[in-house]
């Protein structure tokens, strides 16, 4: 216990130190990505746009917190008991995130540009996600189909998520980063206590995978 005491104790001087010698900046970053796969016959397909707040302790580390918007869309069918089933889902969600960015020394280029590399582990908090689905039956043997039409609203969701990538400044304010991003979000855990026809809807979609995406992001120093 003593040990991993004066090991915190250790860390915190570093970074106060750190910042003392190097000053105190903020960071606002504008964030966009995509992610499409296809598993199991199920499409998935989502966007999302993020704002971050940063504070820059140091040369090296930035501390980030953020809120983003994810928009994911979801297709499939499936075959139950003679009979076909057409499954269109879409899902809304804000999302809370926090990370601690870890840089590499920045490289200058001639133009006073410079070029770094990064890794960002950090999490994200689901506060409310909503789901909707639409799922059209067509009965074996029938020229007839029926629908049918949910919502579902879950509540506070957390995982893990992880970027790496690199980072290039234009000036002394402006910068872009290009990273890939993993995390263990589920885009599709809000439909799997869902039931159709008394079946649940998670014995056709997709175990949970960790999710990966691209992320393009343009920054600002304040």
């Amino acid at each position: 216990m003593k040990r991993k005491s004066f090991l915190l104790i250790g860390l915190l001087l570093f970074v106060l130190q750190a910042k003392a010698l190097d000053g105190y900046s903020y960071r606002v970053n504008l964030g966009a990505g995509f992610y499409n796969d296809t598993k199991n016959n199920i499409s998935v397909t989502s966007g999302f746009v993020g704002l971050d707040f940063g504070w820059r302790m140091n040369k090296n580390l930035n501390l980030y917190v953020g809120l983003s918007y994810w928009d994911a869309e979801q297709s499939t069918k499936w075959y139950g008991d003679g009979n076909k089933y057409d499954w269109e889902g879409s899902m809304a969600n804000l999302i809370i995130t926090g990370s601690a960015r870890f840089s590499t020394p920045e490289l200058r280029l001639p133009h006073h540009e410079g070029l770094s590399l990064f890794i960002e582990p950090g999490i994200n908090i689901e506060p409310m996600p909503v789901g909707i689905v639409n799922i059209d039956e067509y009965p074996k043997n029938s020229n007839y189909s029926s629908s049918y039409n949910g919502t579902k609203v879950s509540f506070f969701y957390p995982s893990w998520r992880l970027s790496a990538g690199v980072s290039y400044r234009f000036n002394n304010n402006l910068f872009i980063d290009l990273s890939y991003f993993i995390s263990n979000m589920d885009l599709l855990k809000i439909y799997r206590k869902m039931t159709v026809d008394g079946q649940y809807l998670n014995y056709y979609i997709p175990r949970k995978e960790n999710l990966n995406a691209i992320r393009f992001t343009l920054g600002l120093n304040l």
